[in-house]
């Protein structure tokens, strides 16, 4: 009965995960997400692959998480319609989070999770800021 009630809930969880893996920007800085890493927004997310975009169909609550891997930490600022809505903190403010130089490489990031109110048809979309590209992912669950 536990295991049937989880599945059940499970299938109403709308999530979408996309990726950033080329390191190129778009439009200004604008984060292209390329890779479709989880599919389960049921319609409530909408998104073409290699767009900057991803378009919130239903309004409501949803819960946003990204990460952003690079040699140095990024400034990323999340963006709804266009407008700024989260930031990191800038790399002028030396941020909140020390990331050290690590003998393997980026093993560590920046990270973001809040959650927006978006009205209906809200375009999200990731401002990326740095002289180091790196690459990174977009999650956002309707709740």
């Amino acid at each position: 009965e536990a295991l049937e009630a989880a599945g059940r809930d499970a299938r109403m969880v709308q999530t979408g995960r996309y990726m950033w893996k080329s390191r190129d920007l778009v439009a200004g800085g604008l984060v292209p997400w390329e890779v479709v890493a989880l599919d389960r927004s049921g319609g409530a997310l909408q998104y073409t692959p290699g767009s900057a975009v991803i378009v919130a169909a239903k309004p409501g609550l949803y819960e946003v998480r990204l990460g952003f891997f690079a040699a140095h930490p990024p400034a990323v600022t999340v963006l709804v319609n266009g407008k700024p809505a989260l930031s990191t903190p800038s790399k002028c403010a030396g941020g909140a989070v020390v990331v050290h130089r690590h003998p393997a490489g980026a093993v560590s990031g920046v990270s973001l999770h809040q959650f927006l109110a978006l009205p209906a048809g809200a375009e999200v979309s990731v401002l990326y800021d740095s002289d180091v590209r790196g690459q990174g992912f977009i999650e956002l669950t309707k709740l």
